[in-house]
């Protein structure tokens, strides 16, 4: 059966990821915190819009486009009065793996503007995990949990402004997000 979701779900990408891995392994879970909380780039939030399309039971064909800023802290290599704000259009396909639990994966784009020379398209490959949670009507309530590893940035990328991502190779960068969908038969 074809089935067509529209889902708005608001995603927090916690932090771009630098290659500090090994020393979160070897140090538990006070150096894996310490880790995340050292991660590469600003931390950027906001919301995102997904469909979804599916021509049976699996896979489902999804589209999200979403818009994100990035937010100050005291760990944030980016200084309080510089902004950095990014689009991203996201195509995946995921698979249903028992009951409300699916895992996906794709490509995405990324067009990152801010207070910056150039403005910077860049791309990455999201992978995913997604919990549903079914209410008995159109509704569902959705949380999901993955990350996106971005390939090496250009030398000049975000130039001049010091943003902390990582110019010496790739990194992966979690995200968190939390919404709902409305499910059209």
């Amino acid at each position: 059966m074809k089935k067509l979701a529209y889902c708005t779900v608001v995603m927090t990408l916690i932090s771009l990821a630098g290659g500090q891995a090994l020393e979160a392994q070897q140090s538990g879970i006070g150096g894996l915190l310490d880790w995340i909380n050292r991660l590469s780039g600003p931390r950027m939030v906001g919301p995102a819009a997904t469909g979804w399309v599916s021509l049976g039971e699996v896979p489902r064909l999804r589209m999200s486009v979403a818009r994100r800023w990035s937010v100050h802290t005291e760990e944030s290599p980016l200084p309080d009065d510089r902004e950095i704000t990014m689009w991203s259009f996201q195509p995946t396909v995921d698979f249903k793996i028992s009951g409300p639990l699916a895992l996906g994966g794709g490509v995405a784009i990324h067009r990152f503007g801010g207070d910056f020379d150039d403005p910077v398209t860049h791309f990455s490959f999201p992978v995913y995990a997604q919990v549903r949670f079914p209410t008995g009507s159109e509704v569902q309530g959705v949380v999901s949990l993955g990350g996106h590893y971005f390939p090496e940035f250009g030398a000049t990328d975000f130039d001049p402004t010091p943003t902390g991502v990582s110019k010496d190779g790739g990194e992966f960068a979690f995200w968190f997000g939390i919404g709902f969908e409305v499910v059209r038969h």
